[in-house]
C-alpha cells in the first residue's frame, strides 16, 4: 500500500523494518508516524517558497472508490471511514488504520479518508491511490502562500 501511496503521490519512499518481534500494530503504526514525519519535514522546507497545504484525491479499482481530504496544519485529526476488514493481503484492517493514524500524528496533519467495496485489497488500495493524490496536492506551490500554511493562523509550531 506505501508503493501505491508513493506513486500516486510521486514520492520515493525507501523503508527497512528490523525488528526481533512481529507486532503488526506497532510496526504499522510507527511506520506511519516516520512518513508523515517526513513529509511534514519536506512540508516546512518548503513553506517559505509557498506550498498549497490542502489536498484532495480519489481513487477507483474495479468496484472500490475511496475519496481523501488532507490539511496540514500542525493539528492531529482523522475520520476514517470504510468497511471493516478482517484481513487484507496479510496484514489486518486495524493496522492498516493504525498506519494512517500514525501517518497523521508524525505529519500534524487532518485527515478525511472515506472508502467502500467488496473486495478488502480493492478498497485499500483505493483509499491509498486516494491519499497519494491527495498528498501530491499539498506540495502543489502556491506563491500566495509563501511563509504560510494553509490554516489562519499562519505558521506550524
Amino acid at each position: 500500500m506505501i508503493e501505491t501511496l508513493a506513486y500516486r503521490a510521486n514520492l520515493n519512499i525507501g523503508l527497512l523494518v528490523d525488528t526481533k518481534v512481529n507486532l503488526e500494530h506497532t510496526i504499522s503504526e510507527d511506520t506511519g508516524i516516520t512518513l508523515g514525519r517526513a513529509l511534514l519535514e519536506m512540508f516546512k522546507s518548503k513553506v517559505n517558497e509557498g506550498i498549497e497545504g490542502f489536498g484532495s484525491g480519489k481513487g477507483v479499482l474495479d468496484e472500490a472508490f475511496a475519496d481523501a481530504i488532507i490539511s496540514i496544519e500542525g493539528r492531529v485529526n482523522y475520520n476514517i471511514n470504510g468497511p471493516e476488514f478482517q484481513n487484507v493481503d496479510g496484514i489486518s484492517g486495524y493496522s492498516l488504520v493504525a498506519f494512517l493514524e500514525g501517518f497523521c500524528q508524525g505529519c500534524q496533519c487532518t485527515l478525511k479518508l472515506d472508502y467502500s467495496g467488496k473486495d478488502p485489497h480493492h478498497s485499500w488500495e483505493a483509499a491509498f491511490r486516494a491519499l497519494g493524490y491527495a498528498i501530491k496536492e499539498v506540495y502543489r506551490t502556491n506563491e500566495w502562500r509563501k511563509g504560510t500554511i494553509s490554516a489562519l493562523k499562519g505558521t506550524l509550531e
